[in-house]
């Protein structure tokens, strides 16, 4: 190898910005002797956790910028190096219950008998394995919440543990906003440097009980929304079924004010016909009246006329007298067919 190229050159990184300048010479086509001369140059270095950390960080964050195409080919290598013989086959992204998500967390930090083993298991940095697994979710809200709170209280038992000071009481995981960028930059050097790690965290569980609260009074806020929207929905609803009844009942008030009109009219025309049907009846009642007495004296009085002096001679005729009242008597009888 040449030893004038830091990429081929086997010798451990000293800090990330050594590992960083050497990543950015890396260049597709990737030639397979510089891939692994960097990657060689990670795992030798005793953090070499750390950096295959930050490395995939800046990946899962969409923070690699023009390097994102270099540790998307390197991601499967660096993501070995994290893990270490750490299982890869639980994967944290694969998980959806909030429940089991904590759980998933809680069971990635081992509980150990003596203090040096949390010492060793700190400075070996596994602990940073289970933080990428929480910043690979770390853009679904709620999932990220329930992870990155349980894994602050299980790394705070831990590093008490390593110091020999008790563990505190495990406290619920809180809702807060998306802090993983803050998260990933006090992420310390130094593998047992971690007080501004936690300092952070526990900022971070101070900001969940805040939001905690605002997030139960939007949620009832939001509630309380829906309920009115409800009701008014309805009632517009209810308003708009009287504006059409309404509407309806003045259109049908209008039609028969139109017809009443109609009708008084028709009314108003048949009384005048039968006042002039009544007036012509009568006229025609009283001529045939008129008519009938005109008729009946034109017979029967010169009939009486014949049976006055048939009946006043000195010999009244008898049978004419008699046969002129048959006569009178037949012609009123059948009148005025006779």
């Amino acid at each position: 190898m040449n030893p004038s190229n830091p990429i081929t050159n086997t010798v451990a990184f000293k800090s990330f910005l050594e590992a960083k300048k050497a990543l950015g010479k890396l260049k597709p086509p990737f030639i397979e002797e510089l891939r692994k001369g960097f990657l060689e140059g990670i795992t030798q270095s005793p953090q070499a956790r750390q950096f295959a950390f930050r490395f995939l960080a800046l990946l899962a964050t969409n923070q690699a910028g023009k390097k994102a195409k270099t540790l998307s080919f390197l991601q499967s290598d660096l993501t070995a190096i994290l893990a270490g013989n750490t299982s890869t086959s639980d994967d944290l992204a694969t998980i959806t219950s909030l429940e089991s998500i904590q759980e998933w967390v809680c069971r990635q930090f081992p509980s150990f008998s003596e203090q040096p083993d949390y010492t060793r298991y700190l400075n070996e940095e596994h602990h940073l394995w289970t933080l990428y697994q929480v910043i690979r979710v770390s853009s679904d809200i709620p999932r990220f919440i329930a992870a990155i709170t349980t894994y602050g209280m299980c790394l705070g038992d831990l590093t008490s543990a390593a110091a020999g000071r008790k563990k505190h009481q495990p406290g619920e995981s809180l809702p807060f906003s998306n802090v993983t960028i803050s998260l990933l930059k006090r992420i310390p050097t130094k593998p047992l440097a971690l007080n501004p790690l936690l300092e952070f965290l526990r900022l971070c569980c101070a900001w969940a009980s805040v939001s905690n609260e605002l997030q139960e009074e939007l949620s009832s806020a939001k509630s309380r929304n829906h309920r009115l929207k409800e009701e008014l929905e309805k009632e517009q609803v209810l308003l708009a079924a009287e504006s059409v009844a309404r509407q309806a009942a003045e259109s049908r008030v209008q039609t028969l004010t139109l017809e009443l009109a109609k009708a008084n009219e028709s009314i108003a025309s048949l009384e005048q016909s039968l006042k002039i049907q009544a007036g012509a009846h009568e006229a025609a009642k009283q001529g045939a009246v008129a008519t009938a007495v005109a008729n009946i004296r034109q017979t029967c009085l010169p009939g009486l006329e014949n049976i006055h002096l048939y009946a006043d001679r000195s010999e009244p005729n008898t049978p004419a007298i008699i046969r002129k009242a048959q006569e009178l008597s037949t012609f009123l009888t059948n009148y005025p067919n006779s």
